[in-house]
């Protein structure tokens, strides 16, 4: 699934073992091309890699310090559409609640983007749990379930150390339908307080990436009633990478 390779910890906010000889990057994601300077400058150092917005043809890659800036049409921020990398297939997002009734055409992201959504996922989890199927669309490898770390699975790699997105009014959180973690430019140990800060006064990892759309007290009692939630996403990510079952046979 190379379109989504690069970004599956972005998305997720999770540490994954096949991520690792990557290095693990910091990526930033700038959705509007006039805060890049400023998010090369202040987070763009090293091995991170900045993907850009770009809503025209006119718009120059931010020169800076990143090792890598990417460019890309559409928008992370949607609750439904596509991104698009020149040279790449495009990338799906949709959210949680409609999968079920979408077909998968390719690399696709799907994002709790409500109430109604997280009570999907939930009845899903249950549904499983209690012996039923695991959801084909979670265990399709084109697909991926966004914000994870807010979800019952680890949190470590969710913090701005790991991942950033600016949104176009220059606010910084972890995820698009996380909360406030600053502005643009903000020093990135002040980020990181703040984003520690969060998990100190927290029940439940992760409790900024999905603070934008769920009510904090909903989660964390949601995911106290489910401490199961991370044995069985471990377990949708065990089913997504096993080989495919030939028809009448065994796993290969």
């Amino acid at each position: 699934m190379p379109a989504l390779d690069r970004l599956e910890q972005w998305f997720t906010g999770i540490d994954n073992p096949r991520w690792a000889r990557s290095g693990r990057p910091r990526i930033v994601v700038v959705e509007a091309a006039r805060h890049a300077p400023r998010a090369v400058a202040a987070y763009g150092s090293g091995s991170a890699t900045v993907w850009v917005r770009q809503e025209g043809a006119e718009e120059p890659v931010p020169a800076g310090s990143a090792r890598d800036v990417v460019t890309f049409h559409g928008s992370f921020l949607a609750d439904q559409g596509q991104i698009t990398v020149p040279g790449r297939p495009h990338i799906d997002i949709r959210p949680y609640g409609v999968a079920e009734l979408a077909d998968i055409t390719g690399p696709t992201v799907l994002r709790i983007t409500d109430d109604e959504d997280f009570s999907a996922f939930l009845r899903d989890a249950d549904r499983s749990r209690a012996g039923g199927p695991f959801p084909a669309h979670l265990t399709d490898r084109r697909v991926l379930l966004a914000d994870l770390a807010g979800l019952g699975a680890p949190a470590e790699r969710s913090g701005p150390a790991d991942r950033l997105l600016i949104r176009p009014d220059g606010t910084v959180s972890t995820s698009p339908t996380g909360g406030r973690l600053g502005r643009v430019g903000d020093d990135p140990a002040d980020l990181e307080r703040q984003w520690r800060g969060h998990l100190a006064g927290s029940r439940r990892p992760c409790p900024v990436c999905l603070s934008g759309v769920l009510a904090e007290r909903d989660r964390v009692d949601a995911l106290a009633e489910r401490p199961w939630l991370g044995d069985y996403l471990r377990a949708v990510e065990q089913r997504r990478w096993s080989p495919p079952v030939p028809a009448g046979g065994r796993p290969g």
